[in-house]
């Protein structure tokens, strides 16, 4: 683990950082003002983590020198491409006190191929920027584009894996040669990219050996900073279908039609399919005079917009290669989607021509899915802002298109991404657990289907509120995080995360998060690059000890001198074992000199280690070593509360919040302190502190404690985040400790020990907040 998280840092050290960055970079290009760090940490929820600074690299090599500069100072750095991640943080980072890495400076088309189809752009490269610069060389290719603004990021987007609409709507699946600067300052190249003169480098993308592409998709390891992208020729034909399905009951049946399309090659683009909720909130907003804390109603919402209105509606295109064709894929889908709908409509536009035919019914129940002029540009390879204005539902005021910016016009959106089998009963199942979430909680079910694939479905439930509105916030996150929660159980996983959601996934049941930390160790090996963002080790009921074994369940009951694992750190075995101090005194004594060493090394006053700690008979004390035998290398302790010998917490409670202190000890029943982390001089930066904490928390476990708190300053609680803590506020206002002073303040933290950290009360209390919120 970065330096950082092992030290103080004062504000000098701050301004001294950022200098090497001014100094690196050119004044220009690194930001400190308030009122741009204000904005960056600004989302479509609530969100307190503290940017640094903002730096604006130009070139790769910029870039290197930022990651140097990072890692010797150990500071986290946070890519962004576009930032407009809307509804899955924006550019807010996952860690508190990072510097903002923003990409957008590099916008740069590098190579387009007309013959093979494929463009090389850099990480600052739009949607809206690539179409057009394809419209103006003769619109002979289109790219699959997103329905969200023309000014997202094209690597941005496909990094996180974010889906498209067109034959290559997989956007991660159809990119190559990847340039990606590791955390160590060095740069790889995918593919057949690694090598001079390779001449299928951009349209092969495998290349020979191992493929390190998706390594650098929807994870921590690298920055891409270059990276070429497949197109498709513009079709011959261009056949659009949309369709309403007439009764709910049959969404099940009309989506294993779709399957069957798509598994026979029929479709082989995006098929979208939203409820009414969500098609109409593009159409309407709330009548703003009658607004109210409850969902709209389904009879409300249809006499908005008067008319026929049905429980779903869907979209989808082939792109043939000739007429022909087009005529073939239509029969075939009347033939097989038809009966299933209500009403399917198609529309057909030639290449080459400026009109659409329409080959349809009289389709009134599409009449509230609006005109297809937007989604048919949209399929062309054209981004449309249409969609955005349902973020705008609950706002007053809509924004014309080309000034939307749900950051600053404080939309509250919060996504949720699971995958469902394209068979009726998952789908059914699934959107009836959202539906029932959000209903619940007072929002409305808005809900999209996106067939991107054969056999699976994203299903996308979105959260719209307004952020303005005292207490919404609150009740989105307890809305999402139980959505969230249902799905998971129900065996719906999501294939996207934001930063709301990175600690959400349940733990593996292989060794995976061993292996990510070894690969994390040699791509970023000081954990500068993006900590916490897609990183296994924040799995939910995590249990295990950096690769150790987990806590025995048949046996909790734990005897002094324990080994509680051996986790690789940094190429060396430690191994953590958990004493009595009071049975050991000698050892006691050793570990209580060396804690003192390292505060005074830092020339950290006024933080209480209590003396003796041989004296102490409910304490137990992890400590790590080398080897059996050799000298301790970092240790943590447990404080188990009792009437004679109250733990440092209570002490500083009863200090400055002395009203609290009642409380903190009903909770504290049970329960533990963890506190005096130290590590040994010559090895920090090596993730010991983490593995150490990991190793107080199997402890805790194995005492079979139902919660561990804890006090930590701002800038090392990255580190606990990791291990599962969240801010806990209830007993210290309204605000950080101002231990051990008002200049280094700490914020109280709190671990729930329970099998699965995801309960009731960590989901729902508004005083127990994941620190991704701060």
């Amino acid at each position: 683990m970065n330096r950082n998280l092992q030290c103080l840092e004062t504000p000098a050290d701050e301004d001294r950082v950022t200098q090497h960055f001014c100094d690196a970079l050119g004044e220009s290009a690194v930001d400190v003002r308030p009122a741009s760090l204000d904005a960056a940490a600004t989302a479509t929820f609530a969100t307190e983590a503290r940017i640094r600074g903002i730096l604006r690299p130009r070139s790769r090599e910029e870039v290197q020198r930022c990651v140097r500069i990072a890692r010797a100072e150990a500071v986290p750095l946070y890519p962004i491409s576009g930032g407009k991640n809307w509804g899955l943080g924006s550019r807010v980072p996952t860690t508190d006190g990072a510097y903002l890495l923003d990409l957008g400076g590099m916008a740069r088309i590098l190579d387009y191929d007309a013959e093979l189809a494929h463009v090389t752009i850099e990480p600052g490269v739009s949607f809206g920027q690539l179409a057009t610069f394809l419209r103006e060389r003769g619109e002979r290719h289109l790219l699959s584009t997103t329905g969200s603004t023309p000014a997202s990021s094209v690597i941005g987007n496909t990094v996180e894996r974010g889906d498209g609409i067109g034959p290559l709507g997989d956007r991660a699946a159809h990119v190559c040669a990847l340039e990606v600067v590791l955390g160590t300052g060095e740069v790889i190249e995918t593919g057949f990219a690694r090598f001079s003169g390779a001449s299928a480098a951009r349209a092969y993308r495998w290349g020979v050996g191992p493929s390190l592409d998706s390594l650098f998709q929807q994870s921590n390891l690298g920055i891409v900073t270059r990276m070429t992208v497949w197109l498709t020729p513009r079709p011959a034909a261009l056949l659009a279908f949309r369709f309403a399905v007439g009764d709910a009951s049959q969404l099940g049946s009309a989506m294993e039609a779709i399957r069957q399309l798509r598994l026979e090659g029929t479709l082989r683009s995006l098929v979208a399919v939203w409820n009414d909720f969500r098609v109409l909130s593009t159409r309407v907003n709330i009548p703003w005079g009658d607004a109210s804390p409850r969902a709209i109603l389904r009879e409300e919402l249809a006499a908005l917009v008067g008319g026929e209105v049905a429980p779903w509606y869907g979209m989808g295109a082939v792109y043939a290669g000739s007429p022909a064709l087009a005529e073939a894929a239509r029969l075939r889908i009347a033939e097989v989607l038809g009966p299933h709908t209500a009403d399917l409509i198609f529309e057909e536009q030639r290449r080459g021509a400026s009109t659409i035919v329409h080959t349809a019914n009289d389709g009134r129940s599409l009449a509230a899915f609006g005109s297809g002029d937007a989604a048919f540009a949209l399929l062309g390879g054209q981004p449309q802002e249409a969609s955005l204005a349902s973020a705008y539902f609950r706002k007053e005021v809509l924004p014309p298109a080309g000034d939307r910016d749900l950051d600053r016009d404080r939309c509250g959106v919060m996504w949720s991404c699971p995958v469902v089998p394209l068979r009726a009963t998952d789908i059914e199942r699934a959107a009836a657990i959202c539906e029932t979430s959000m209903t619940d909680h007072g929002f409305e079910p808005m809900l999209a289907l996106l067939a991107q694939h054969d056999r699976t479905a994203y299903l996308v439930p979105i959260i719209i509120y307004d952020r303005d509105v005292p207490g919404d916030d609150t009740r989105a996150r307890t809305c999402h995080d139980a959505c969230l929660a249902a799905l998971i159980d129900a065996g719906y996983l999501p294939y996207r995360l934001g930063v709301q959601s990175m600690g959400a996934l349940p733990q593996p049941n292989d060794d995976s998060v061993a292996l990510f930390g070894r690969l994390k160790h040699a791509f970023d090996p000081d954990e500068i690059l993006a900590p916490g963002r897609y990183d296994p080790r924040r799995a939910r009921g995590d249990d295990a000890i950096g690769g150790g074994e987990p806590a025995s369940t048949s046996n909790p009951n734990i005897l002094d001198g324990t080994v509680l694992g051996a986790p690789e750190l940094a190429g060396e075995d430690c191994l953590f074992y958990a004493f009595r101090p009071a049975l050991h005194p000698e050892l006691a004594d050793q570990v209580e000199a060396a804690h003192r060493e390292v505060l005074a090394e830092y020339c950290v006053e006024g933080l209480t280690i209590r003396t003796p700690l041989r004296t102490q008979q409910a304490t137990w004390m992890v400590v790590a070593r080398t080897q059996p035998g050799a000298p301790p290398c970092g240790a943590v302790r447990l404080e188990l509360p009792t009437p004679q010998t109250p733990t440092p917490l209570e002490t500083i409670v009863a200090d400055h919040f002395p009203h609290q202190l009642r409380d903190l000890c009903a909770a504290l029943h049970g329960s533990a302190e963890i506190a005096g982390l130290w590590v040994a001089r010559d090895h920090r930066r090596r993730g010991l502190s983490r593995a150490l904490m990991l190793a107080g928390i199997h402890l805790a476990k194995r005492l079979q404690l139902a919660q561990l708190y804890g006090i930590a300053a701002g800038h090392v609680i990255p580190t606990f985040v990791q291990t599962g803590a969240c801010i806990e506020r209830r007993f210290s206002g309204e605000g950080p400790l101002p231990y051990p002073s008002t200049r280094y303040q700490s914020h109280l933290l709190r671990w729930d020990l329970s099998p699965c950290r995801r309960d009731a009360a960590v989901r729902t209390s508004p005083r127990l907040v994941p620190f991704s919120r701060y």
